[in-house]
């Protein structure tokens, strides 16, 4: 991932497994405390989501 995550409250990920290990690793560095991470598809390796829907598979994860 090669973006600045340091000043997003909210993230929008639609990305194959493989890079959303990458937006979780660079999310964990990056975003500040509280902001969020909303997926279509795939969860982010070693998050908890805050949200889960699995007929849509969309998830929402809060950075602690």
């Amino acid at each position: 991932i090669y973006a600045d995550l340091s000043q997003c409250d909210v993230a929008f990920a639609y990305l194959s497994p493989p890079l959303m290990v990458k937006l979780g690793e660079a999310a964990r560095i990056q975003m500040k405390k509280g902001a969020k991470i909303i997926s279509v598809e795939h969860e982010v390796p070693n998050w908890q989501p805050t949200y889960k829907d699995p007929i849509d598979k969309i998830y929402i994860y809060t950075k602690q």
